[in-house]
């Protein structure tokens, strides 16, 4: 399927071939899965109201692998840390945050 310019799509039989390449592209830097696997912890929590939530997204922010993505209106921030003592403590310091 091939466009001229100022053409429109209002077709939905459009194919994965037909998106741009960053469809193809992940959504974010930390891939939870494996990174659950590689790293002491892999979290993502979404923005509240929670009087905590700029202290979790502080701690998230130092993690070695942070990223935050926008779906729809909803901001989620994702994080994995490392398997050392001050990535150790960055993780627990989190889970108190969000868990509270």
């Amino acid at each position: 399927m091939t466009f001229s310019q100022g053409q429109s799509v209002t077709s939905t039989s459009m194919t994965k071939n037909d998106y741009p390449a960053i469809v193809n592209q992940p959504i974010s830097k930390v891939d939870l899965v494996n990174d659950s696997i590689t790293h002491l912890l892999a979290v993502s929590f979404a923005k509240t109201s929670s009087k905590n939530y700029p202290l979790a997204v502080n701690m998230a922010q130092g993690a070695s692998k942070y990223d935050e993505v926008t779906i729809g209106r909803l901001i989620v921030h994702l994080a994995a840390f490392q398997k050392n003592k001050e990535e150790a403590a960055r993780a627990l310091a989190l889970l108190g945050y969000i868990s509270a």
